[in-house]
């Protein structure tokens, strides 16, 4: 595709020949089947109706969880004509660049509906505006994002925290084991149980995400139930805007069954909601059902299952906001809804709230009609 500049390089030398109307004509048909054949950027269309972009982060999908150096997705129309990847980020991708706030980003991937780019590092805190430009620099769509100085985006395989459990033995030998497992009944990921081990064992929970690796490593936890974990390691992986925690696995978590899991740090929002497991001891804890499909602040609900523990047991709604049982049964719970509250996205796109117990997580429960 030639270049604006190169175009003007062309003609320059035989303006003087082109004087009569007839020659300008002749010009004038040469361009518009240069445009048509593509070999000339469509500017003035594109300038004229920039398309609107919707940002998110590429990690957890939410709008606003965006900080320098995090990887973005904008979501849009006619964004290209073409689609590219690249092996490294690159500052032009299919004829295309990315402006937030005028700082140039780093591409990952262009195409006609979505374009993945680095937020910059140098991006400041606060309301941005994206811009994608074509190589003339012509306007093709832009939107405004919220950028923070730390949002912690977890990636999910469905709603399981994307990562795996590295295992060192007391004889220094290491293994790697998967966290996640596909379901072919329910045609989703779910999550595989870790066995924190024997004694002698080191198990650490590697996880995945974006936005963290400009906060204070000593400031970042993981909330994993009703527990706030700090974690060996917070910070970059190695991949541009890809982000990394190892976090230690005690023995004591053995048994917990199925947790919420999300992460924070002490500026910003807290991370989107994922799943773990913690097998390894006693029989699984199951839940079956829920006494209501809505509930208020306040209300009672009854949870249904089988292998509940009867003591020590806590309700999340969220990673803050935590609920002790009135009643506590092998087979049921009674929990009152704590004020507050946090929904947990369902890879289900389910209208329905998920639950966690410092125990198990407690399945696709109850939605807060507050």
């Amino acid at each position: 595709m030639l270049q604006a500049h190169s175009v003007r390089i062309a003609i320059q030398p035989l303006r003087q020949f082109f004087t009569s109307r007839r020659r300008w004509l002749m010009l004038a048909v040469v361009l518009l089947a240069a445009v048509s054949f593509g070999l000339i950027e469509r500017s003035a269309a594109v300038a004229q109706n920039p398309q609107p972009l919707d940002i998110r982060s590429s990690a957890s999908n939410e709008a606003d969880a965006l900080a320098p150096d995090a990887l973005a997705t904008a979501y849009g129309a006619n964004l290209a004509t073409q689609s590219e990847v690249a092996a490294t980020p690159q500052p032009q991708l299919a004829g295309r660049t990315v402006e937030v706030n005028g700082r140039p980003a780093m591409l990952l991937y262009v195409s006609p509906d979505q374009i993945n780019f680095l937020v910059p590092a140098g991006a400041q805190p606060g309301p941005n505006t994206v811009t994608v430009r074509a190589a003339n620099g012509a306007t093709v769509a832009t939107g405004a994002t919220n950028i923070n100085a730390v949002a912690p985006a977890l990636f999910t395989a469905g709603n399981v925290v994307a990562g795996f459990a590295l295992r060192v033995k007391s004889d220094g030998a290491q293994g790697y084991e998967p966290i996640a497992e596909f379901d072919q009944t329910s045609n989703r990921f779910k999550p595989k149980a870790i066995d924190p081990g024997a004694a002698g064992d080191q198990v650490f929970l590697v996880m995945f995400l974006s936005g963290i690796r400009h906060a204070d490593p000593a400031q970042v936890r993981v909330l994993l139930g009703s527990d706030q974990l700090e974690p060996v390691y917070a910070g970059a992986s190695g991949y541009p805007g890809l982000d990394q925690i190892n976090l230690a696995l005690s023995a004591e978590l053995r048994g917990r069954g199925k947790l919420t899991l999300a992460v924070k740090a002490s500026v910003g929002p807290t991370s989107n909601l994922a799943e773990v497991e913690i097998g390894g001891g006693g029989a699984a804890v199951t839940v079956n059902r829920f006494s209501k499909d809505r509930v208020q602040v306040g209300e009672t609900v009854e949870i249904f299952g089988a292998n509940f523990p009867t003591a020590n047991v806590e309700v999340l709604f969220g990673p803050d906001a935590v609920s002790r049982p009135d009643l506590a049964t092998p087979d049921k719970l009674t929990v009152r809804v704590p004020p507050a509250r946090r929904p947990a996205p369902s890879a289900s796109a389910s209208t329905k709230w998920r639950w966690a117990s410092a125990v198990v997580l407690c399945g696709s429960g109850p939605r807060s009609a507050a």
